[in-house]
């Protein structure tokens, strides 16, 4: 079973990738999904989890189906995880 931390911070680092690749800021977020700025960088950083609700949302604003906001989420080995994590906080 996967710690519940290392997921949150491999979707914060999910929300993140996709909200770059459409070249957007967090605020710009906030406005394309009705979510609060501080809630979707929470979100990012791994500090909040995600409820339906907002995954939701997220989903409608990014114009994308719920699977692909997910996917690989669950995918890396734990030493992967915390890899990705320690290079962000690096950057």
């Amino acid at each position: 079973m996967q710690d519940p931390i290392i997921v949150r911070k491999r979707m914060g680092d999910r929300i993140r990738f996709l909200r770059e690749r459409k070249g957007w800021s967090q605020h710009r977020l906030a406005q394309e999904t009705g979510l609060g700025v501080r809630y979707t960088g929470s979100l990012e950083r791994g500090e909040a989890a995600i409820s339906i609700d907002s995954m939701k949302k997220l989903c409608d604003g990014l114009e994308m189906p719920m699977s692909e906001l997910v996917q690989g989420v669950d995918d890396l080995s734990p030493a992967k995880a915390i890899q990705v994590t320690t290079t962000r906080k690096a950057q």
